[in-house]
């Protein structure tokens, strides 16, 4: 349907772009998954790039009043494609048929970042508290090569995964997806809500150079 992805002059106060993104997605038991959502081209560079000297992911999102835990849950605003089981990931924490990255928010509206680096056979999750809805929020994750820490508005989060060395990102050569989470090799969720300016940057960023601060 025409709803399902539309432009919109709504945007962050702070962010560079003056417009963003709805992305009308949703998916339960009762009716089938609806939404559209992007990819990188087949050849484009980042489907390789492994990011192993750090990197920046910056988000622009805001979660509408109609989000539902039913309906929305687990939905990704980045994800990168490839099963972890395809990778040959194992051990703690793993499920085979999830993504090799993935920045998703739980059935709570929790912001999460879950990755397989490269050093490891198993993922390392950072988490953020539940985003309220109908608000603009600028998410953020930084890794220098050795250690991934979640902010939200410029803050770290608690609950980051500090005390395993992550180093990099598993890459399969395969398109990452703005708006859409594969699962099993299908998508499996399509994001509902804004999606503002995104910045992915090779190396780690301070705080300073955010584009919450530019």
């Amino acid at each position: 349907p025409d709803n399902v992805l539309t432009w919109s002059s709504d945007h962050a106060p702070s962010q560079p772009g003056h417009g963003s993104l709805y992305f009308n997605g949703a998916q339960n038991g009762e009716y089938p998954l609806q939404g559209a959502y992007f990819t990188t081209g087949a050849k484009a560079p980042l489907n390789t790039e492994t990011f192993s000297s750090g990197f920046t992911f910056e988000v622009y999102v805001k979660i509408p009043l109609d989000w539902s835990s039913d309906d929305n849950a687990w939905m990704a605003v980045l994800s990168r494609w490839g099963e972890s089981g395809q990778a040959g990931k194992q051990g703690q924490n793993t499920d085979p048929k999830e993504p090799i990255m993935t920045f998703s928010f739980s059935g709570d509206r929790e912001p999460q970042w879950n990755v397989y680096p490269l050093n490891l056979t198993y993922p390392t999750t950072s988490w953020g508290q539940g985003l309220p809805e109908e608000t603009w929020w600028h998410l953020a994750v930084v890794n220098d090569g050795k250690h991934s820490v979640l902010y939200i508005e410029g803050c770290p989060t608690v609950d980051n995964a500090t005390l395993v060395q992550s180093n990099g990102i598993t890459q399969l050569a395969l398109p990452w997806a703005l708006g859409g989470y594969e699962y099993g090799g299908v998508i499996n969720q399509i994001f509902h809500g804004w999606v503002g300016d995104v910045r992915i940057v090779d190396r780690p960023l301070p705080v300073r150079d955010f584009m919450l601060y530019r």
